[in-house]
């Protein structure tokens, strides 16, 4: 152990699949690292969904799986983490209140409905609630983020690259759309789309690749190192989650296409900050909206730039260790009040 006095356990409950999303995963994984890193033993419980197995079989994190509050339950007794970490939208009550004694501290992150009063401490940088860490500060992203936005980075005066990626899942196959959409921008222009491991609507992408005749494109699907694609992008159309907030980091100016409606509000608040060009749930997006909106941003260098460089200052890449030190910093105000916590 590295930092004796700290929490020796830190168990993180979080899930994904195509119909949640991969970010909390994602947000997961990034966190846990950073606890690990600091001599302290983690493991992530998820549901046994395959998308979410296999993420963190690919991760190497250890990790536990079960479906039902009494298998939860079952598992944080054995296991016995100093430190329950829940992060997961909207919790049940029932849930929580069921979990909150078998732990010395339980977090939540971006749980935004009223399960989040029996947490010790809220983190909630995508959907803010009163009293928590709300900050754009506080996104966990993979550590490969902090590196990208230190780097230098310049903005191409005209569009010689689009990315195209609508998260881990893209649950109800707005990428195709997004691609007709495009189809018929400039010429010389080319196209990258990224699929997410939940992603399921192959049928309808390759069907709207076929009207990109003649323009390059590419498709990858679970691609490693995610922030080089966003970095060598001219422009990026993405969704609302932790995506979003990788743009930003990398600096790369977006048009945003909400993967769930209650994502509209965390592309507002980014947009009312000098970052995106939201057009609200995808559901709601026209073709000629999303292709109005490109041709805005492909024909404007300036914003671009302005976006981009204001990305990378909203979002320095650091949320995952702020997280945790926030963490490690109410436990030690917890000790402090009842130092049998350490025992």
């Amino acid at each position: 152990m590295k930092n004796p006095g700290l929490p020796r356990k830190i168990l993180i409950r979080t899930r994904g699949n195509h119909q949640q999303g991969m970010g909390d995963l994602v947000g997961s994984e990034a966190v846990g690292r950073a606890f690990r890193s600091q001599g302290m033993e983690v493991a992530v419980l998820a549901e046994p969904d395959p998308e979410a197995t296999a993420y963190l079989q690919k991760a190497e994190l250890a990790h536990f799986q079960a479906g039902s509050i009494s298998q939860d339950c079952g598992i944080v007794q054995e296991w016995a983490p100093d430190c329950l970490v829940i992060n997961m939208l909207r919790s049940a009550p029932e849930y929580l209140a069921t979990l909150r004694p078998l732990v010395k501290l339980l977090v939540t992150m971006d749980d935004d409905g009223p399960a989040a009063t029996l947490a010790d401490l809220c983190i909630n940088p995508l959907y803010p609630i009163p009293g928590a860490l709300s900050s754009p500060d506080f996104i966990p992203l993979k550590s490969e983020f902090q590196e990208l936005n230190r780097q230098s980075r310049t903005w191409r005066q005209r569009v010689q690259s689009i990315l195209v990626t609508l998260g881990g899942a893209d649950t109800y196959g707005f990428s195709p759309r997004v691609v007709r959409a495009i189809s018929s921008i400039p010429a010389g222009i080319s196209l990258k789309v990224i699929l997410g491991p939940a992603y399921r609507h192959d049928a309808e992408m390759n069907a709207a690749l076929e009207d990109l005749a003649g323009r390059p494109w590419v498709v990858e699907r679970n691609v490693a190192e995610m922030g080089r694609y966003m970095a060598e992008a001219d422009l990026a159309i993405c969704s609302a989650g932790l995506t979003l907030f990788e743009m930003a980091c990398a600096g790369t100016p977006v048009i945003v296409v909400c993967g769930e409606p209650f994502e509209v509000a965390t592309a507002s608040r980014l947009s009312a900050l000098g970052f995106g060009v939201n057009l609200g749930f995808g559901a709601d997006c026209t073709e000629a909206a999303i292709y109005r909106a490109v041709m805005d941003l492909i024909s404007d260098g300036a914003r671009r730039a302005a976006m981009g460089r204001r990305g990378r200052e909203l979002v320095d890449g650091r949320g995952a260790p702020r997280s945790m030190e926030a963490i490690l910093e109410k436990w030690r105000e917890s000790v402090k009040n009842n130092p049998v916590l350490a025992a």
